[in-house]
């Protein structure tokens, strides 16, 4: 669901909900994403989120797995270069009608 909310308390609250028990997807983050000779390298998610957060069109991807094995199975962010994000989550397809559910407790947790 794509937001206006680039803060990250809204981003946070947002993982509590959706995936309260969960672990990092990487143990890395170059900036700029996925560059070879990189400006800075964070080793924690909250410290690239509170870059993404100060560089209104900073563009970044992070990922979470749930840690607890339960569903949905992962998170993600996507900081846009517009200033937008869009929040994500993820989980088996053979369970349209949870995915359907899912859909609409993402759009009224952002307001949507």
């Amino acid at each position: 669901m794509i937001s206006k909310k680039r803060d990250k308390e809204t981003l946070f609250k947002f993982l509590e909900r959706f995936i309260p028990i969960r672990e990092e997807s990487s143990d890395e983050y170059l900036i700029p994403q996925y560059s070879e000779h990189p400006k800075h390298v964070f080793t924690e998610a909250d410290k690239v989120i509170d870059w993404c957060v100060a560089n209104a069109h900073a563009e970044y991807c992070i990922y979470w797995r749930n840690a607890s094995g339960g569903k949905p199975e992962h998170a993600n962010v996507f900081y846009l270069k517009d200033g937008y994000v869009i929040y994500g989550l993820a989980t088996d397809a053979s369970y349209a009608e949870y995915g359907q559910e899912l859909l609409q407790k993402v759009l009224e947790f952002l307001g949507a």
